[in-house]
């Protein structure tokens, strides 16, 4: 059955449901400057050919005027960045988004990864809302 037509107002806007691969409302926070791992999301990539991967996600920092939240994304395990999201103020839950192109990702399962970290030893860095869709 498809779920074509079925939309939900996801981070201040609709999206159609039969896009979204994986989401996440889960409150995960990190102190330090440490990149830590808090979150993976896995989706399959079969019959539906997905180009790219839209990413959006809520992070803060506990005090941004000392040193931002980092929120760094990969995927299936690889060790560098496709996305990095930065906050700009203090104890405030930003909104940020992003595409990671999959064109070179191939039919099966894939995994996002989300780490999270603060610029400053002494703060503390917070992932809540997580939505990963997929675009044709």
């Amino acid at each position: 059955m498809s779920q074509q037509g079925l939309a939900i107002a996801k981070l201040g806007e609709l999206i159609d449901l039969a896009n979204v691969l994986a989401a996440d409302a889960t409150e995960e926070s990190v102190l330090g400057t440490t990149p830590t791992q808090v979150k993976d999301m896995s989706f399959i990539i079969g019959v539906i050919n997905y180009v790219q991967l839209t990413i959006e996600i809520e992070i803060k920092t506990s005090d941004n005027t000392i040193g931002p939240a980092i929120c760094r994304v990969r995927h299936d395990g690889g060790g560098s960045d496709d996305l990095v999201f930065t906050t700009t103020t203090d104890n405030t839950f930003e909104i940020f988004s992003g595409t990671i192109d999959t064109s070179a990702f191939g039919a099966g399962r894939h995994t996002v990864e989300f780490f999270l970290e603060d610029a400053d030893a002494g703060e503390t860095a917070t992932l809540r809302e997580t939505w990963v869709y997929g675009d044709e």
